[in-house]
């Protein structure tokens, strides 16, 4: 399934809403016109199955040397999931914050120093990260290749 597929189909199932005149607010704080709810593809079986396959597609085709997939909560956290499972590759997911109870995590899944993690922040947004486990920690280092979790984990 290609981009204009997908695109296609997160029209089919009313995932795409425009507001012009009240423009959404994106976590990252930008303001657009536009807004893909990418939770509706959850409930859609046949578009899901696409979505995911190409998602899959995509994290073999562009992180090939991927050995972990981390999902974000919450939005990336189903994709991941999926994702993970039809490449055959381990999965957990990374919280805004720690929690505040447990063992207080950060990052939930066992990650092994050295393993490279391909992180999907929801259906078609993957980038890859290097994470630290750690009190107040988030991801970072970014980056078009998938990177090694270090050692001071």
């Amino acid at each position: 399934m290609g981009r204009f597929d997908v695109s296609r189909a997160l029209l089919s199932i009313g995932a795409v809403f425009l507001r012009p005149d009240e423009p959404f607010t994106w976590a990252s704080g930008i303001k657009s016109p536009i807004y893909c709810d990418n939770r509706l593809i959850l409930t859609a079986p046949e578009v899901r199955a696409n979505v995911e396959a190409a998602l899959a597609d995509m994290i073999a085709r562009e992180f090939p040397e991927a050995e972990a997939l981390m999902g974000t909560a919450t939005a990336g956290i189903a994709h991941a999931a999926i994702a993970a499972h039809i490449l055959g590759l381990p999965m957990g997911y990374v919280r805004s914050g720690n929690k505040d109870h447990g063992r207080q995590n950060r990052i939930e899944g066992k990650l092994v120093p050295g393993e490279k993690v391909v992180v999907s922040r929801g259906a078609g947004h993957s980038r890859a990260v290097h994470l630290r486990h750690g009190k107040g920690q988030s991801p970072h280092g970014r980056a078009q290749r998938a990177r090694r979790v270090p050692d001071e984990l």
